[in-house]
């Protein structure tokens, strides 16, 4: 018995406790200063990786710039800023297009920003949709009980729509209420997509995407998506694309994005036929952003760092970051006011060096001892 105590004794002598709500780590395991400090792990090849995307795309979106206001202007500069600003930045026109599904998923770049697109949507409009999904399950249950309906049946939508329809109730208000319902749905799945998918046949496979102004959503600090002429739309991080050309609903990329510049029509062709081609559009594909309205690559912290000096900070902030996350615990020691300041920073959870909260346990205090906001006390 003794001995199986001393065991346990001696296990619990190996843990350290983890940040608050996260798993204890073995002592062991854990890294010196030296390991800490001057060996990369994986997060800091990440850090590294996404500063030098940032500064290899430089030439690229300069090149694409420049051939972009040149194309936009017929040759001319100036034209052609104005019109690169007002395609990108200005006001989007009304419009609505019907284009071909097998069209859409025919172009792997617009399919995937069309993709990326709707999770977008859904992450800036959550609340939205939310609102709109809680209106449609509230009137649908309401109905359910105004019809007499178990909601737990597993056809209570079938028995429903055949209660509003009957003769005895459509005259008597069965009509309207399966209009208000069926208008509510929509707005519902409205709401869930920037675009409408036409499934006629109920059979998962579309026959068509329908665009239209009014769908479109805003994205913070990015352009948005929108109509700039009758058949025209322009898609930030991918380029202005003309639909509907002919019956068969073909269309092309009049401009592509400044980041891409290799994604003009035609380069591609021209690309497969010379030797370091295939060389230079993996080159663009890595250093630019993916095809999205609301790229990744823009929110992470190593691209992030990369635009904001030197290259070398790239490689000074994980370091500095590490070295601030080793000297915390040990400077804390000397000092409750810094204790508790450090443990607020090591949380992630300090925006400013305030005092230590009254009543506030303080892990270097002696134990039985709580910070009163002046100076330590026995705790009551």
């Amino acid at each position: 018995m003794n001995q199986r105590m001393a065991n346990e004794e001696n296990i619990t002598e190996q843990w350290e406790l983890g940040d608050e709500g996260q798993t204890p780590v073995p002592v062991a395991d854990k890294k010196s200063f030296l390991e800490e400090f001057l060996i990369p792990d994986r997060k800091d090849w990440e850090f590294a990786k996404d500063a030098g995307r940032f500064w290899g795309a430089v030439p690229t979106e300069t090149t694409g710039i420049v051939k972009n206001f040149l194309d936009r202007g017929q040759g001319s500069l100036l034209p052609g800023i104005y019109n690169f600003y007002q395609s990108t930045f200005g006001k989007g026109k009304e419009g609505e297009i019907t284009v071909p599904w097998e069209k859409i998923q025919g172009d792997e770049k617009l399919s995937t920003y069309l993709d990326n697109m709707k999770e977008v949507h859904l992450r800036n409009n959550a609340d939205e949709i939310k609102n709109q999904e809680d209106l449609w399950h509230d009137h649908f249950y309401a109905m359910l009980e105004k019809y007499n309906i178990d909601e737990s049946d597993e056809n209570a939508g079938d028995k429903l729509r055949q209660s509003m329809y009957a003769k005895e109730n459509y005259e008597g208000g069965g009509k309207e209420d399966a209009q208000k319902l069926l208008d509510i749905q929509s707005s519902y799945i409205l709401a869930k997509n920037p675009y409408i998918i036409n499934d006629e046949n109920q059979d998962d496979i579309p026959e068509s995407i329908t665009f239209k102004d009014e769908l479109f959503s805003n994205t913070p600090m990015e352009p948005d998506v929108k109509f700039i002429d009758e058949n025209t739309i322009s898609f930030p991080y991918l380029g202005d694309i003309k639909f509907n050309e002919n019956e068969e609903g073909d269309f092309t990329m009049q401009h592509p994005s400044v980041l891409k510049p290799l994604d003009q029509p035609g380069v591609k062709n021209y690309l497969d036929k010379v030797p370091a081609g295939d060389a230079l559009q993996k080159w663009q594909e890595f250093v630019t952003p993916e095809y999205s309205p609301e790229p990744d690559l823009f929110r992470k912290p190593g691209w992030v760092m990369g635009g904001m000096g030197p290259a070398m900070l790239s490689a000074v902030g994980p370091l500095a970051w590490k070295g601030a996350k080793w000297a915390a615990p040990k400077v804390s020691r000397f000092n409750p006011y810094v204790a508790g300041i450090m443990t607020a920073l090591q949380a992630g959870k300090a925006e400013a060096p305030t005092l230590v909260p009254e009543g506030q346990e303080i892990p270097t205090a002696p134990e039985g001892m709580i910070w009163d906001g002046t100076k330590l006390v026995e705790a009551q």
